[in-house]
């Protein structure tokens, strides 16, 4: 078989340049460090890589959210844990000022510190971390509170909405962090003690209003739907006439009282038993009121606000039975603090073990990802330099076939 000089010289070419890309790739692989610089190297390998790496990019994502979760929630649980101590104070001064020593002098000043723990509390509700509000719900660019009146507030009006801010802290996990200030900051249940569980009311039997009849309501702790169906059963058990009475929590917070008998009075004023009497906490104003369907005038407010407000104008009226009530309802809210600043500090050690789980599974992506494209270093110097002499060796047999010609063979 002729093997002709063109043939040679193809061949030649060729090969060296299949040796120069194997040379090459070895070279890549060592400079990198990596096996796999390109697809064609590992296509199976890089595509897990690929996959590892986004696993990876949304761990970082999640510990960047805990991380900003934390910071979150110390924050609320500084604050929070702030209103616990001003609202400690606030019994305590209460306590104090429910003794007969105490001049009026005494409880208008009195009246005046409750003012500036007002103003405290408003100040730690529109706390903000980085620019944005804890309490306002999602709406965490708009400031959640402030007094109608700032020198003589009746209200704290809440600007915020229902809607908690959440991060998210895994694939399907999300994680509390910003609050709807309503659901800190206004108590979902009502206390019933001796200080605020007698109603006084008559009732017509059709010849005329009798005599004044009181429902005693039984002592507890309830939701604003359980205090209107109590209430409508306890003034049935003491009708004298028999007649049904029935109370309706409105979505407005409002209540709404109700029977089918004759007319009737609740005499929320000028009852025997009025400095007991529930009204002011479900909305009604001290004022007696009659007819067949009895409307509350204000809706109920049992917020830290509203407590304090109350307890302000009690003091500054001298009111022994109004000091008392808003003792109870500090109680309350006390209590409700103390259980938001637990939860808070149960969330902060969820996220401590979430941390460390996160750390673990990027532990885990990144020995993975190592094994698939990382390089043996020691094996590819090794590799370079075989494919280092074999490029040479193939350099020299081509330089000495292409320098033959026929002036060699004369």
């Amino acid at each position: 078989m002729r093997v002709t000089h063109s043939s040679l010289y193809d061949a030649s070419k060729t090969r060296l340049g299949t040796l120069v890309e194997e040379f090459n790739k070895a070279n890549q692989e060592v400079s990198t460090g990596k096996r796999i610089n390109n697809i064609s190297d590992d296509p199976v390998g890089l595509s897990r890589v690929l996959a590892l790496r986004s696993s990876l990019a949304n761990l970082d994502q999640v510990t960047e959210n805990i991380r900003t979760a934390n910071t979150w929630l110390t924050e609320a649980e500084t604050a929070l844990g702030s209103i616990e101590g001003v609202l400690g104070d606030a019994k305590v001064l209460a306590i104090a000022m429910n003794n007969a020593s105490m001049s009026n002098e005494e409880r208008a000043n009195a009246a005046v510190q409750i003012q500036e723990m007002l103003g405290q509390i408003l100040d730690l509700a529109n706390t903000q971390v980085n620019g944005q509000f804890l309490f306002s719900g999602t709406k965490v660019d708009t400031k959640p509170y402030a007094y109608d009146d700032p020198e003589t507030p009746s209200e704290a009006i809440y600007s915020g909405n229902e809607a908690a801010f959440t991060l998210k802290t895994g694939r399907n996990t999300n994680i509390v962090v910003g609050y709807a200030g309503d659901d800190i900051f206004d108590s979902k249940r009502l206390t019933v003690d001796d200080t605020n569980h007698k109603i006084d009311f008559t009732e017509d039997d059709g010849s005329g209003m009798g005599a004044e009849i009181t429902a005693t309501i039984p002592a507890g702790t309830y939701t604003r739907e359980e205090i209107a169906t109590i209430i409508g059963a306890a003034m049935t058990d003491a009708s004298a006439a028999g007649m049904t009475y029935t109370a309706t929590y409105n979505s407005d917070k409002t209540y709404t009282f109700h029977h089918d008998g004759a007319d009737m009075s609740l005499l929320w004023g000028s009852g025997s038993n009025a400095a007991q009497s529930i009204a002011p906490d479900i909305g009604f104003d001290p004022v007696d009121v009659s007819g067949n369907d009895l409307p509350s005038d204000n809706p109920a407010d049992w917020s830290v606000y509203k407590t304090l407000i109350d307890l302000k104008q009690y003091l500054q009226s001298g009111s022994s039975s109004g000091i008392e009530r808003s003792m109870t309802r500090l109680d309350t809210q006390f209590n409700n603090m103390v259980n938001a600043v637990s939860q808070i500090g149960y969330k902060g050690v969820s996220l401590d073990i979430k941390t460390s789980v996160v750390e673990e599974l990027k532990l885990s992506h990144n020995t993975q990802k190592s094994d698939i494209e990382e390089a043996d270093i020691i094996e590819a110097i090794s590799r370079l330099q075989a494919k280092e002499n074999a490029y040479k060796a193939a350099l020299s047999a081509t330089s000495r076939i292409m320098q033959l010609s026929l002036v060699d063979y004369l």
